[in-house]
């Protein structure tokens, strides 16, 4: 994140009109999502919502099969693996074709708290055990209820079975304060991208994002893409191009 980003100006208008789209949203969404799963915290899903539809086509099941949060979910909220621009599920096959695209996408949201640099440096330990590939659950550094487990299983599962995937990560910590990340937390944030790194190492990591209210409040406004990406087995040529 750019440092003319970190030293915007928060307005107290933000704030509001953040709460009144979460109202909005919540009086027209989670009736329909509570078809689908029970016992989540509609923040969570509103974050995971807002930050994934600007890049992927993901319906209502997909974005709550990512959300973990609850005791023992290690500090992550929300966790997606996405390959090809489509969630990747236990039942999902890996193509043997080189290079294909891989999203890795990790949330922690925050309604009444602001940024602190635990909070960020409980990124670093679920990235340390998720992203080495050896690491058996046995060795985690936390424990994890067992719907995060499952989803770390399939990650490890699926991911080395990839041929040099172009691998990109992104991590998220959403607060509806109207606040902003102090030095300690940028440290925090860097050992996190150093220990992903460290692990992937041809991988795009971007900038650590610190979303508060204001950032929140702009995303609101993001279109989700008009256009799918295809994935395809096999690239070949013909005379007619």
């Amino acid at each position: 994140m750019s440092r003319a980003i970190q030293e915007e100006a928060l307005s107290h208008n933000d704030v509001l009109g953040l709460d009144a789209e979460f109202d909005r949203w919540i009086a027209s969404r989670t009736s329909g999502l509570s078809s689908f799963a029970r016992d989540i915290t509609p923040f969570d899903v509103f974050c995971a919502e807002q930050f994934l539809k600007p890049h992927f086509l993901l319906s209502d099941q997909d974005v709550l099969a990512g959300i973990v949060g609850k005791t023992d979910d290690g500090g992550i909220d929300s966790f997606y693996f996405i390959l090809n621009g489509m969630l990747v599920r236990d039942d999902t096959e890996i193509s043997p074709q080189r290079e294909q695209s891989v999203h890795l996408v990790f949330i922690q949201t925050k309604e009444a708290q602001g940024f602190s640099p635990t909070a960020v440096d409980k990124f670093d330990t679920f990235t340390d055990d998720l992203l080495d590939l050896t690491k058996t659950p046995d060795k985690y550094g936390r424990k994890y209820h067992n719907k995060l487990l499952d989803i770390m299983r399939i990650f490890k599962d699926k991911y080395h079975k990839l041929s040099l995937p172009k691998t990109t990560i992104d991590y998220y910590y959403i607060t509806r304060k109207d606040v902003l990340e102090n030095t300690g937390c940028e440290i925090s944030a860097r050992k996190v991208e150093a220990t992903a790194r460290r692990h992937i190492s041809k991988s795009t990591i971007n900038d650590f994002h610190f979303i508060n209210a204001a950032r929140l409040y702009s995303q609101i406004g993001t279109r989700r893409p008009t256009t799918k990406t295809l994935s395809f087995m096999e690239f070949f040529d013909a005379p007619e191009g």
